[in-house]
């Protein structure tokens, strides 16, 4: 066997190497589950914020408005984070690289599931909050419009109703009147613009729920691979399980065989020792 420099076996030190590795491993999948229970108490809290605001949001104003923009990127952020540390996660359970460390692989296999599981509750909770906000949203919004369309019409009608005679000598009075409509005029596209805004949160908002859809995809494919080796354990399980049975029964019968043959043997010694008292006993009376 060939040694090193100090003495020690390559194999031993393979053995050694490949050990420091499994636990290096095993610190960078804790370190990854606690980053993504991390960021989903922080998804949980955001949702939470959400929720409170849909609860007061009859009157939405800007500041309403802001947060519910904000909440939604941070909390997209934290889910596109959470989704990439799981696909780094699924490469160690994937790889079974714990299972020469303490033969608890399946544990942090259930761990992961465990995790994915939390992290899909968070992201359902997201998703039917933000579709209750949009639909709230659009309801303000197809109210103020139908406001401005009043206004414009009244508008229209002052337009048309309210012109004087080319002999009316009062210009002041239509220098107010014109003051007045433009000063509507002006108030009517500022509306109008705060309307194509909030149309643009509501896009905003509308593209985040397709970016938790894109993130439901691409998690039910981790889960679908976290099922297949989660199976495939419990099937290695299994068939140690069998495979134990199965020497259990071996063993039972090679201890009854081998009882069988002691009786045997028993049997053998004693017809042999009444056999060689007999003849003991017939030389001595034919001697005698």
């Amino acid at each position: 066997m060939s040694k090193g420099d100090f003495g020690i076996s390559s194999n031993n030190y393979g053995a050694v190497y490949h050990r420091s590795s499994a636990v290096r491993d095993k610190d960078n999948f804790n370190g990854l589950c606690d980053t993504v229970s991390g960021k989903i108490f922080v998804i949980n809290k955001n949702i939470s914020k959400l929720e409170n605001i849909s609860r007061t949001i009859d009157v939405i104003d800007k500041e309403n408005e802001k947060k519910i923009h904000n909440l939604s990127q941070d909390t997209n952020k934290l889910a596109n984070e959470t989704k990439e540390c799981f696909q780094n996660i699924s490469e160690y359970t994937r790889a079974g690289r714990f299972e020469h460390l303490d033969h608890r692989q399946q544990q942090y296999n259930l761990l992961q599931d465990k995790l994915v599981r939390e992290f899909e509750n968070s992201l359902s909770r997201y998703h039917a909050i933000q579709n209750v906000l949009s639909l709230k949203m659009k309801e303000v919004i197809e109210k103020e419009v139908s406001v401005n369309k009043d206004t414009s019409t009244l508008i229209d009608i002052s337009t048309n109703e309210g012109g004087f005679d080319d002999d009316d000598d009062d210009e002041e009075l239509l220098i107010d009147h014109q003051q007045e409509r433009t000063q509507q005029i002006l108030q009517h596209e500022e509306e109008l613009e705060q309307v194509r805004d909030r149309n643009q949160r509501i896009q905003q908002i509308e593209e985040d729920i397709l970016n938790v859809n894109e993130i439901f995809r691409d998690l039910a494919t981790i889960v679908h691979e976290q099922g297949e080796t989660i199976d495939s354990i419990e099937s290695h399980v299994e068939l140690a399980s069998v495979q134990v049975h199965e020497g259990n029964k071996q063993l039972q019968r090679a201890k009854n065989y081998q009882k069988s043959a002691r009786k045997r043997l028993c049997c053998i010694l004693g017809v042999s020792l009444v056999a060689a008292i007999i003849l003991i006993l017939i030389i001595y009376y034919s001697v005698k």
